[in-house]
């Protein structure tokens, strides 16, 4: 185990080596969303979408499957004293439906597992395992379902999957307004796509400039910004 600072707030985060570290699509996203209000991360991992946003809303609210994973974010939560406002709960996705009431979020966030040439860690092979080959369409309902509406989903995913969120979303309601690709370099194809989507909201989105990861040989604005602010 290891205790690591939350970039750009300084919070302190436990992780594990071994399996549980936060990743750069989860902080690219943190700094993409909009958030407010009462907030739900459906498979949060280490916890760090909600350290990274907890001063900008009224609550967080963790769930995760792995136990580990709760442990690590329990600990977390302790060292910096935010108990009263961020929750974790070890909880299938799928059950999450069951367990909170529907339509009390204002904002859910989501960085769904998925097969990408075997290069997953431990976390998320348990997660597919746990979910089966596409976890997909299963997060993106239970979000749906507990979002408020007018409410605020937040996702990132593989270019190759952008098609199916869209259809997802909107068999449940819910409008794509931002879209964000997110390339290693300016000429390379799109690696990842951030997207925003509102509940009931009307039809229209545009597109924020590409998200660059390195600017020749040394790592991008948009990351360093990612890094220094939130």
């Amino acid at each position: 185990m290891k205790i690591d600072y939350v970039p750009a707030n300084n919070y302190k985060i436990y992780q594990d080596e071994s399996a549980f570290k936060y990743t750069t699509d989860s902080l690219i996203l943190s700094s993409f969303a909009r958030a407010k209000d009462k907030c739900l991360d459906l498979g949060c991992g280490t916890g760090i979408i909600s350290l990274r946003l907890i001063d900008k809303v009224k609550s967080f609210t963790n769930i995760d499957i792995n136990k580990r994973a709760i442990e690590l974010i329990n600990q977390s939560v302790k060292a910096n004293k935010l108990e009263d406002k961020i929750k974790n709960y070890l909880l299938d996705v799928e059950g999450a439906r069951g367990f909170f009431e529907k339509h009390s979020f204002d904002c859910v966030f989501m960085n769904p597992p998925y097969y990408n040439n075997g290069l997953r860690s431990i976390k998320e092979s348990d997660d597919l395992a746990r979910y089966g080959v596409d976890a997909l369409d299963i997060f993106i309902n239970t979000g749906a379902d507990l979002l408020k509406d007018l409410g605020r989903i937040y996702i990132v995913v593989p270019a190759t999957r952008m098609i199916d969120v869209f259809e997802f979303l909107i068999n449940k309601k819910i409008e794509v307004k931002r879209l964000r690709f997110v390339k290693t370099r300016k000429d390379d194809r799109v690696k990842l796509v951030l997207i925003e989507g509102v509940k009931f909201a009307k039809r229209g989105y545009f597109f924020e400039k590409d998200f660059l990861l390195y600017e020749g040989d040394e790592i991008s604005k948009d990351l360093r910004e990612v890094y220094e602010k939130i």
